[in-house]
């Protein structure tokens, strides 16, 4: 059941607001009508990255769908960025937002993050889905480490464009991306006894030509009770904009409670 203060901004409008969180001013939108699901968007994108999933859950969901810290349109702050501290915005967005327990659906950075919120805030997700998520750095395939370790703001041409065209202040970049790349290098594992509490029917998918190792993911799918596997054939890390379709419907299933929901 959504809160009166969800209900009442869905009503007002259906544009992006701002939340005080801890120390810096997150964006979000909120769309749909449903039981309540957190999308997550990865490491330097934006909610925007997320737009043919959130349209999907849309039509049966209520989607709140977050910048995270230093993403987007969100602000940054002097902290430095860590999966932990990201996730516990996300506890601190929920409270201001006066929503209960929620779907958690998210790619790459936002996955591990749904990871993270179902390990340490377990009554906060009823469901999880999470596209190429890691639990350790040493999930990547090798080649996908050695980009992490070389990644500057030179070389994420492509992230630099998407902040540049959101961002409070443009010119933060460089910052930005010191952050992001140091957020990435020094992971805090999620350990296998942690994977093993967690509660939340899960879905753990990947592509099979993902940078997240194939192994990995069968290790979460393994090691979280109950879990679910999808594995997107022919298709990268970015599984859910080459195979829009496939996913969001593989996604819903899931969410409805289809048995065969990891059946590609």
């Amino acid at each position: 059941m959504l809160s009166l203060a969800l209900a009442a901004l869905l009503l007002a409008s259906p544009e992006g607001r701002y939340a005080d969180v801890d120390d810096v001013r997150l964006y979000y939108e909120v769309t749909g009508h449903g039981p309540p699901v957190l999308a997550l968007h990865g490491g330097g994108g934006s909610s925007k990255s997320l737009a043919p999933v959130i349209a999907a859950l849309s039509a049966r969901y209520t989607v709140i769908a977050p910048d995270a810290r230093a993403h987007g349109r969100s602000t940054d702050s002097a902290k430095p960025l860590t999966y932990s501290r990201l996730t516990e915005d996300m506890v601190e967005l929920l409270d201001k937002l006066k929503v209960g327990p929620v779907i958690v659906v998210g790619w790459s950075d936002g996955g591990i993050v749904g990871l993270e919120l179902a390990v340490h805030h377990p009554e906060r997700v009823t469901k999880l889905v999470a596209f190429g998520a890691n639990a350790r750095l040493e999930g990547l395939t090798d080649a996908a480490r050695a980009w992490v370790q070389t990644a500057t703001a030179v070389t994420l041409a492509k992230s630099r464009e998407t902040y540049e065209q959101l961002a409070p202040d443009p010119k933060h970049w460089p910052v930005f991306a010191e952050k992001l790349t140091a957020l990435w290098r020094t992971q805090v594992p999620i350990s296998e006894a942690e994977l093993a509490r967690i509660k939340a029917p899960t879905l753990i998918a990947v592509g099979d030509r993902d940078m997240v190792r194939l192994e990995h993911a069968v290790e979460l799918y393994r090691t979280i009770p109950g879990a679910q596997l999808f594995v997107a054939p022919g298709s990268t890390h970015y599984v859910l904009r080459e195979r829009p379709a496939h996913a969001n419907q593989v996604v819903l299933d899931f969410l409805a409670g289809s048995a065969d929901a990891g059946t590609p």
